[in-house]
């Protein structure tokens, strides 16, 4: 994920529904009991609400696991505190997928936030109206923790004013994804190191188009 990184080891164990992965300095464990798949009678079983469990599939472990890494990593980084404005959390969270889209070689978007095709449609179809709308609610500097986390919860679609039902769920985390990317491309001489120390959030967003 990072240059020079220690991989740390890896275990595998039942966490009891607790968490289906965790990281450390030395240890990567993963709860093999978040990935036996929605239609397995034990996930059935469990009182999680339906679009958690639907996230409950053997496809999501890999994705998830590295994803928690890198979460741990930008964490340890200390560079964007993820709890100021919206943007600077949109871009926290968008260096993570960025991290775990590299480490898959370019793994699908749907794929990586864990959505439905119809979401993943949905999401490019709409991601320029989903600007817009940050943009008339003028949230994307907003500290109000209310407001912000609207475009971030996990849940089964992004709860935020003016947001249809049928949206994919966490538009903000997928919008700094695509901020993070857009940043990249246009700049190749940056490392994945300086990325991960940039924390000027506006110089990453000034690299962002949505798609019509």
């Amino acid at each position: 994920l990072v240059p020079n990184m220690k991989l740390p080891k890896l275990i595998w164990m039942n966490s009891g529904f607790n968490i289906g992965a965790y990281s450390t300095d030395d240890y990567l464990a993963v709860g093999l009991d978040f990935y036996l798949g929605n239609n397995n009678r034990i996930t059935k079983s469990v009182p999680f609400p339906q679009y958690q469990k639907d996230d409950m599939t053997r496809e999501q472990l890999v994705p998830n696991t590295i994803k928690n890494l890198a979460y741990y990593y930008l964490l340890k980084a200390d560079t964007l505190q993820h709890e100021n404005d919206m943007l600077t959390e949109m871009i926290f969270h968008g260096k993570a997928h960025y991290l775990t889209w590299l480490a898959f070689e370019e793994i699908h978007d749907s794929t990586l936030m864990a959505w439905t095709t119809e979401q993943y449609t949905w999401t490019q179809g709409h991601q320029l109206n989903v600007w817009k709308e940050i943009a008339r609610q003028e949230v994307l500097f907003s500290k109000n923790r209310v407001e912000v986390q609207k475009w971030f919860e996990y849940a089964p679609f992004t709860n935020a004013e003016n947001v249809p039902q049928e949206s994919a769920p966490q538009l903000g985390v997928f919008m700094g994804f695509q901020m993070v990317k857009s940043y990249m491309e246009k700049h190749p001489e940056i490392t994945v190191d300086r990325l991960m120390k940039e924390d000027n959030a506006q110089k990453i967003l000034q690299a962002y188009k949505p798609n019509l």
